[in-house]
């Protein structure tokens, strides 16, 4: 598998416009330091498959030469904004019923999660831009989704993928680490994981863990190990200099990996 890393930021990216933080100064004046919504491109034997659809997933897909027709999977992690909002712009020119997945929960009960928090989806898939895909189908493609713990509000997944014996594990929003998580992480070739906030000033309000407590976690369970999805809240280069103890980095926009 190869995996692109179009995005690396949390819900505001690097710079947030609401924000005149060192971090969001720093990315307005150096190119390098921005950062774009988190999303994953994991090209395998079997299609491209995209991790999460924010709202940069025009310009990330259009900087890697992609179109809609060269992917065969979006997998979206839970509807908050910065992971699923970009799936409007699937609606900008044909109905292509790109095949989406996401958390099953959001299905059920006539779909009330949906027509509550995200009730476009429901006018793309009707209109056929989109088409919501079953878990059966995704497992398919190699593709599994994992419940983890995150917002109560937003029921929320880890992608798992598996292809030609290699597996990746893909979590960028995450409250803790489940036995559950932790017996499929332990058997897993890559894990890339949630990197929003170094330590606890800010992140059980947001329903994450920190760095400072997953590290030392997965450092028992694997070692290798990428974060995503830093908060422009963040030194990333503290969190650099922290994740290198284990091992682990800090994933940066367009960066390219192979497991």
């Amino acid at each position: 598998m190869r995996e692109i890393f179009l995005g690396t930021g949390a819900n505001g990216g690097t710079p947030q416009i609401d924000c005149r933080c060192e971090s969001c100064d720093a990315a307005t004046r150096v190119q390098t330091l921005r950062r774009l919504r988190s999303s994953l491109l994991v090209d395998t034997s079997k299609g491209n498959l995209l991790l999460d659809c924010g709202p940069d997933i025009r310009e990330q897909l259009i900087s890697e030469n992609l179109r809609l027709q060269d992917i065969s999977l979006i997998s979206i992690t839970h509807l908050h904004p910065d992971h699923s909002i970009g799936l409007w712009e699937l609606s900008g020119g044909k109905a292509l019923e790109v095949p989406v997945l996401i958390p099953p929960q959001y299905l059920e009960n006539d779909r009330q999660i949906i027509k509550q928090m995200m009730p476009s989806l429901l006018f793309l898939e009707r209109a056929s831009f989109i088409k919501f895909v079953s878990r059966e189908d995704s497992e398919k493609l190699g593709v599994k989704l994992i419940d983890v713990p995150h917002d109560p509000n937003f029921p929320t997944c880890a992608v798992v993928i598996k292809d030609q014996g290699k597996s990746l594990w893909y979590s960028p929003d995450v409250l803790n680490i489940t036995q559950g998580m932790a017996e499929t992480i332990r058997e897993t070739d890559l894990i890339v994981f949630d990197s929003t906030f170094l330590n606890d000033e800010k992140a059980s309000k947001y329903n994450h863990t920190t760095i400072e407590i997953s590290a030392p976690q997965l450092a028992e369970l694997n070692q290798n190990v990428i974060y995503s999805h830093i908060n422009h809240s963040e030194n990333p280069n503290k969190v650099k200099n922290y994740v290198d103890q284990f091992g682990f980095t800090l994933a940066e926009d367009w960066q390219k990996e192979t497991s």
